[in-house]
């Protein structure tokens, strides 16, 4: 069976939220340990907190962290990926870009900066509520995602067309364009 990787960003990117993803980790890896490959890539200054994050949740032996500054682990991590978490309230469409453009499955949170760029046919959007409501929900759809692959390819199939359709040249800004026009 192919191993589920999953791509979490750390502190220096998503900030408080990467709780929420080492919770949801948490709750998966309780659930389901076997064939999933978990890269968690940190700043260098941030790894001490994220040890001890890891260790508190009890999936230290489950995670890989990749330092900011390696390039060639990063890039390896990236081109296995399935799904990248970004529990954040605020996501840089930078973080979007880069995911989509890898085939990569984002994970987030449903606010106002991420519904020019995601929809149902390319990512899995969460709705705000408590941090715990959050938590769950982000654990669920791991834990279907790595057992539905079916899903995981169609989903991955909408990545593509919506990278094609959102950051190819002549449609950069036609999200936008189209929200403005309105």
């Amino acid at each position: 069976m192919k191993e589920f990787n999953i791509l979490v960003l750390g502190d220096f990117v998503v900030g408080e939220a990467l709780e929420t993803s080492l919770g949801s980790l948490a709750q998966l890896i309780d659930t389901s340990k076997n064939d999933l490959n978990i890269h968690i890539i940190e700043h260098q200054n941030g790894i001490e907190k994220l040890n001890g994050a890891l260790k508190f949740y009890g999936i230290q032996k489950y995670c890989k962290t990749i330092l900011s500054d390696d390039i060639n682990q990063i890039e390896t991590a990236y081109v296995n990926a399935d799904v990248i978490l970004l529990p954040q309230k605020s996501c840089k469409i930078s973080i979007l870009k880069e995911a989509l453009s890898m085939r990569i499955i984002p994970i987030c949170l449903d606010f106002y900066d991420t519904q020019d760029y995601l929809d149902k046919s390319c990512s899995i959007l969460i709705a705000n509520g408590s941090k715990e409501e959050i938590r769950n929900e982000f654990a669920e759809t791991l834990l279907m995602l790595k057992e539905d692959k079916e899903a995981v390819e169609l989903l991955k199939q909408g990545v593509v067309k919506k990278y094609q359709e959102a950051f190819c040249w002549g449609k950069i800004n036609e999200p936008k364009r189209r929200r403005l026009a309105s």
